[in-house]
């Protein structure tokens, strides 16, 4: 069964984050970061996981993201931050973390602009990358 994705990326409140530099916001646990030209935010694996617990949503897996195509990701190419604390490759890719890992990797994907595929990745949790959760099915 192929799942859907929200449309939005994850978001926490960046009300008195700290600026980084002209265009990015930091939050208090520097662990999340906001693009003030679009307000999208980027997070570590584990802010990931935490603010979408915190949100009573959760991350798709590894599993559930195979086959995905890029216009199951609507959203903007945002690029990443990498741990040494630079913002790369706004504009011309992405990366969206899953929930799944492996020691001291998550699993992510990756889209890149003009490609009609989405790759995988194990990346380091302490990338910033965007995120977006899975949209739970109402049964109701």
């Amino acid at each position: 069964m192929k799942i859907q994705l929200e449309p939005t990326t994850l978001r926490t409140d960046s009300t008195g984050w700290k600026k980084v530099d002209d265009y990015h916001l930091e939050s208090p646990t520097e662990d999340s970061w906001e693009d003030t030209r679009d307000h999208e935010q980027l997070h570590t694996w584990e802010s990931a996981m935490r603010i979408a617990k915190e949100q009573g949503k959760r991350l798709p897996t590894d599993d559930e993201l195979e086959g995905m195509k890029p216009e199951d990701f609507a959203g903007l190419l945002m690029g990443y931050r990498s741990p040494d604390g630079s913002f790369s490759n706004r504009g011309t890719s992405t990366g969206y973390w899953s929930s799944s890992e492996s020691s001291w990797v998550a699993w992510s994907r990756y889209l890149y602009s003009g490609s009609t595929t989405v790759l995988r990745y194990p990346n380091t949790k302490a990338y910033g990358f965007s995120v977006r959760c899975v949209r739970e099915e109402n049964t109701d």
